[in-house]
């Protein structure tokens, strides 16, 4: 009964050291939904929904955009292109990925800080390579997205434009 026990724990103790232990040097995947931000994007723009596209963004950048911008026309008809009178959608792909550190996170806040004049949360960043396409046109950018501990947003000024 006792030999029963003790295989038992050695089997247990081999199960969770090998649980535990990492298998090769395979970058870890990224976050959870970095990219939802990304999506609730290219759908507002499908969609010509103004107000949901500027939520991709910081309050500020918004601010700022709405601030330096004409009334008259609405920022998502830029943002695809068009075949006839349809819009044609907009996609987007991840090209490349990288997490940014703790310093680089403190760095990120500093700058929005001196430009905005207010604070940000920054929970968790990523720099993305993204390619952007609608029709036949196309574009690639760097974006910065981040969480907040509750959303995940997109750092930087309002994109107006992509072609």
């Amino acid at each position: 009964m006792k030999l029963l026990k003790r295989i038992t724990l050695m089997l247990t103790a081999a199960c969770l050291a090998l649980a535990l232990s990492s298998c090769g040097d395979e970058e870890p995947p990224p976050s959870e939904h970095y990219e939802t931000v990304l999506d609730t994007m290219t759908a507002a723009v499908k969609a010509e929904d103004e107000d949901t596209y500027l939520r991709c963004f910081t309050p500020a950048a918004r601010d700022s955009f709405s601030l330096s911008r004409s009334k008259d026309s609405n920022v998502t008809d830029k943002l695809h292109a068009s075949k006839g009178d349809s819009a044609l959608p907009l996609v987007y792909e991840t090209l490349e990925h990288r997490e940014i550190d703790i310093s680089g996170i403190k760095n990120l806040q500093r700058q929005y800080t001196e430009k905005y004049a207010r604070r940000l949360d920054i929970v968790k960043a990523y720099e993305l390579k993204v390619e952007f396409s609608s029709g036949e046109s196309s574009a690639t950018r760097m974006i910065t997205v981040f969480n907040n501990g509750d959303d995940w947003y997109i750092l930087g000024d309002v994109i107006d434009k992509l072609f």
